[in-house]
């Protein structure tokens, strides 16, 4: 009997060693195939050479250049998504959420985590993860409330599910923050571009409607960004060296005569946003925002500012408003698009001076709208 054992634990011993020979032969064949291929980490990494980082590697900068940048907002996860296809067609070298990037609607972390899970359980949008980097900012509905602002009592565990999505790493500044603004530098030298993502939720104080249509009523007093925010992004205009500079958020900017949310709902907040602008005079400046179902471009001229100021709102991605109607804007450049779309900046690095060109784009991946900007040095 005792000879039984042994013999047969010498055959487990034998069969457990010769399956580790065979997979480490294995993994070694895989490795070299795939020695020379760039692997995105997680989709708000780098594209790194493999054993270099983890998932826990901070993600502040991307050396590698953008030349094609696309963004969207209002993506109802109970809806088809039929953009990822045309997105990935224009090949971007970074996508920017926008905001409403689900409708979450709950103040239940499990609820909102659920619906990411949608999302990234999506093929188009995975396959998206793998070409570029993914960065972003919230809205309302994902944020967890409707018109949400800083009383919402669910935005910690919004503020959970949300680093979840973006997988962001134990050491980044977001998680020693309150909200979820940051900042991103991509590429090098004279080919930077620098996205600074606001929250305009966090700390939006509330305004209030009028009794007539439930129109909100601009308050003077009222805040969107709140103090400490404001001073980071201060500090983010003035140190910025790149030759375009994004600034992101999911509240439309410049349009102020629409009865919806807008940041002419803060006037103070509004003038403020401009006159750092102006002050700071942060080079190729474009504002991005979502939200409002529709897309626009909408110019405003600051003075000072080497060309005028841009700000281009696309939404949605899976929906628009069933029945739209036309919107005064004094400020929108061509057409305001009641069509499913997406937005791109496609960047002319050689051209002198630095082209930009903006390009509303739809469900064929055709241009509804496109608008082009220069940048002096």
């Amino acid at each position: 009997m005792y000879r039984i054992t042994i013999i047969f634990f010498s055959i487990l011993f034998f069969a457990a060693c010769q399956k580790k020979v065979n997979t480490t032969q294995s993994s070694t064949s895989t490795t070299q195939q795939e020695e020379a291929k760039p692997v995105l980490v997680s989709n708000t990494d780098e594209f790194r050479e493999k054993g270099e980082t983890t998932d826990e590697t901070p993600v502040l900068d991307h050396p590698h250049s953008v030349d094609v940048i696309a963004f969207g907002s209002c993506n109802k996860t109970s809806l088809p998504m039929p953009m990822w296809g045309p997105i990935l067609q224009t090949n971007p070298d970074l996508w920017i959420w926008l905001g409403d990037n689900i409708y979450g609607d709950s103040d239940d972390e499990a609820v909102l985590t659920q619906k990411y899970n949608t999302l990234k359980s999506n093929i188009g949008y995975q396959k998206l993860t793998k070409i570029c980097p993914i960065i972003g900012t919230w809205d309302d509905h994902d944020y967890g409330d409707n018109d949400g602002n800083k009383h919402f009592t669910g935005k910690e565990a919004s503020k959970a599910a949300f680093m979840k999505f973006f997988n962001t790493p134990s050491d980044s500044p977001i998680r020693d923050r309150e909200g979820i603004y940051q900042s991103y530098t991509f590429g090098q030298g004279k080919k930077q571009v620098k996205v600074i993502i606001l929250d305009t939720r966090t700390f939006r104080d509330k305004v209030v409607r009028g009794p007539l249509n439930k129109v909100y009523i601009p308050d003077p007093e009222a805040d969107i960004l709140g103090e400490t925010q404001w001073k980071w992004f201060e500090e983010e205009l003035k140190n910025s060296t790149a030759p375009i500079t994004l600034v992101v958020n999911g509240t439309q900017v410049i349009s102020r005569f629409h009865p919806f949310e807008k940041w002419g709902n803060y006037p103070t907040s509004r003038r403020k946003l401009f006159k750092l602008i102006k002050t700071h005079r942060p080079s190729g400046v474009i504002l991005l925002s979502g939200d409002r179902h529709h897309a626009e471009v909408s110019k405003v001229n600051i003075p000072d500012m080497k060309h005028p100021l841009y700000e281009f709102t696309s939404s949605g991605l899976t929906h628009t408003r069933k029945y739209p109607k036309p919107e005064a804007n004094k400020f929108r450049v061509g057409k305001k698009i009641n069509d499913l779309n997406f937005g791109t900046i496609k960047i002319d690095w050689d051209a002198s001076p630095l082209k930009v060109t903006l390009q509303i784009k739809g469900v064929k991946n055709n241009i509804i709208e496109s608008h082009e900007l220069e940048i002096p040095e």
